[in-house]
């Protein structure tokens, strides 16, 4: 019984953070598409947020 807790616990923890990401993502293009930024100063700043917060 435990091990089937422990699984779905994981499985909870999986898609949430899945879930979180995407919307962490979606958020960041929704703000950079009208920001008039060169494409690789944005792919920059992407790369910082997404290494600096896991």
């Amino acid at each position: 019984m435990k091990r089937v807790e422990m699984a779905r616990n994981f499985i909870n923890s999986a898609v949430t953070r899945a879930t979180q990401r995407t919307q962490r993502f979606i958020r960041w293009v929704r703000v950079r598409i009208y920001q008039r930024v060169p494409w690789s100063e944005s792919m920059a700043r992407l790369r910082q947020l997404w290494t600096l917060q896991t």
